[in-house]
């Protein structure tokens, strides 16, 4: 199974149209960084990074998020062979043949100690809510960095594509929404003109809440169910500023800050969730909220989580739903964990937990 672009036009039709069964297995949304800053790891260093705190007097310690790097010559391996790798262009490229020698050629030369820990971060039932690789290198001969938030026309090399294409292929099933950047599959982000305090994807200057992908998007399916599992980042160019970063709050760390009151307002069916603007253009009216939304599910030592803490996407029905939301906004801030955007640093998420 391939490349799939979800249709939010129709609920039935859209589970229909893109043929996937198996999409609440894994779901991944590869994401091109144009944006970048600060140091890098150093090369050849394999290590972990443990979150530690204590709790009533109660120390715990596991993985929040784990890291590594390749050494230098391996990074210069692995872009001399994608040089002549095909890469589609136009509405009827091929991007089935493009995933499919991305995935062979990840395969065949990225280290075997990478592949298997991307391999066993995927199997692991309670895997860190982050995976950071650096080391990978950029593509040669970067073009300017496009100032409308899609790929350059000038950029020659597709070695980024085909790494995102690869990890991807190796963690689920890359997916796209046709409501979002005409379906295309590797999105690239970086700030637009004119768009800098939107709050999407398309913003510089305004300050995104705490939020999974597409929370709201699982009731466009039939039966609802998570739509994007993973996410996966490739940084290609550094913050002149050296400010560019990414927040990140895993959910099994903040609900241990939080009252068990506070814990169960979460589970209950008392939200409103809406869909994110860019999907609620191609949709109607009747169509962009979603009410009976639970926030948290799943156990209390495995506890998934689902919404997005910004703008109108979320909205508690009850007062102990909205006070829940506040609690855990506050919790969500005090584990908070930056992921600085470094070039050629690869970063996969858990849209789980993360």
């Amino acid at each position: 199974m391939f490349p799939r672009i979800l249709s939010t036009g129709d609920q039935v039709a859209g589970c229909q149209q893109v043929s996937i069964p198996t999409l609440h297995l894994h779901g991944v949304l590869p994401t091109i960084n144009h944006v970048a800053g600060c140091q890098q790891v150093s090369a050849g260093v394999f290590f972990e990074r443990y979150f530690e705190m204590s709790i009533s007097g109660m120390n715990r310690r596991r993985i929040t998020m784990q890291m590594s790097a390749l050494r230098p010559v391996q990074g210069e391996r692995m872009l001399d062979a994608a040089r002549q790798l095909y890469f589609p262009e136009g509405s009827n490229a091929n991007l089935e043949r493009f995933l499919r020698e991305s995935q062979e050629w990840f395969a065949r030369t990225a280290p075997s100690e990478i592949r298997e820990m991307i391999w066993n971060w995927r199997r692991n039932p309670d895997r860190p809510g982050v995976l950071m690789i650096d080391g990978f290198g950029v593509d040669p001969d970067l073009p300017p960095t496009p100032s409308d938030g899609r790929r350059s026309a000038m950029k020659m090399s597709t070695y980024s594509e085909q790494l995102l294409s690869g990890v991807a292929m190796c963690v689920g099933e890359p997916i796209s929404f046709s409501s979002e950047r005409n379906g295309t599959l590797l999105t690239d982000l970086s700030p637009v003109k004119g768009k800098e305090n939107a709050l999407t994807n398309e913003g510089s200057e305004a300050e995104l809440g705490w939020h999974t992908e597409h929370a709201a998007s699982a009731y466009l399916l039939d039966p609802p169910q998570r739509v994007v599992d993973c996410l996966t980042f490739f940084h290609l160019r550094g913050d002149p500023r050296g400010e560019a970063k990414t927040l990140v709050a895993d959910i099994r760390d903040a609900i241990r800050l939080m009252e068990p009151d506070m814990i169960a307002a979460l589970r209950r069916p008392e939200f409103i969730a809406r869909l994110p603007m860019l999907v609620r253009s191609s949709l109607p009216a009747n169509r962009h909220a979603f009410a009976n939304h639970r926030i948290l599910t799943g156990s209390d030592d495995h506890p998934f989580v689902s919404g997005a803490l910004y703008g109108d996407l979320l909205e508690g029905t009850t007062p102990e739903a909205m006070e829940a939301l506040a609690a855990l906004t506050k919790a969500l801030d005090a584990v908070q964990m930056q992921v600085p955007t470094v070039p050629g640093r690869l970063v996969i998420l858990d849209n789980r937990r993360v």
